[in-house]
């Protein structure tokens, strides 16, 4: 990855000149990882297809596996790339998502638990809106061998799940 340091917006973050190196190790060690997953003859590729695309930035790479994830499991999704339409790049961390969150008169902001450091009910609250974490309910699942380790990555549940069983677990959660 090219620009793929801390402080780097993501969607300047771009996939490097060595792209058919960095696209064949990332097949060979999904491969390795999950061939004898239940759903790998269907999820695998799916995966080689978005590794596959002619795609510059790694931003761009996760609009397209978001949108795709969410058409697998029959999801509507529309995403809004914040960083091209609100002209608030000067802004950062709270004070942009705060501004987005007006300018879209946004009466409740959920965000990530990982965002917990991050933003402040408080400062929020001041501007007149509700400001919750999703919490997801990590409940195991088979994983082939071993011990359920939770919050591996989308794709680990989706080799190993279903998609009725995926949609029953992203009811699962909790706002706090």
């Amino acid at each position: 990855l090219q620009n793929g340091r801390s402080g780097v917006p993501i969607r300047e973050v771009m996939i490097g000149g060595k792209r058919e190196v960095w696209t064949r190790k990332m097949l060979r060690m999904v491969a390795q990882s999950y061939a004898r997953a239940p759903y790998f003859d269907l999820i695998y590729p799916m995966f080689e297809g978005w590794m596959n695309r002619e795609i510059k930035g790694i931003s761009e790479l996760n609009v397209l596996i978001i949108v795709e994830v969410c058409r697998y499991l029959g999801l509507g999704v529309e995403i809004c790339e914040t960083s091209t339409i609100y002209g608030n790049n000067h802004l950062k961390s709270v004070d942009r998502v705060l501004d987005i969150c007006e300018r879209e008169k946004a009466g409740h902001y959920i965000n990530a638990i990982g965002g917990k450091e991050l933003y402040s009910y408080d400062e929020f609250e001041q501007r007149g809106i509700q400001l919750s974490f999703l919490k997801p309910s990590l409940h195991p699942y088979s994983q082939g061998k071993g011990e359920f380790v939770g919050g591996l990555s989308i794709l680990d549940a989706l080799m190993h799940q279903s998609p009725d069983s995926l949609n029953g677990m992203l009811k699962s959660f909790s706002l706090v």
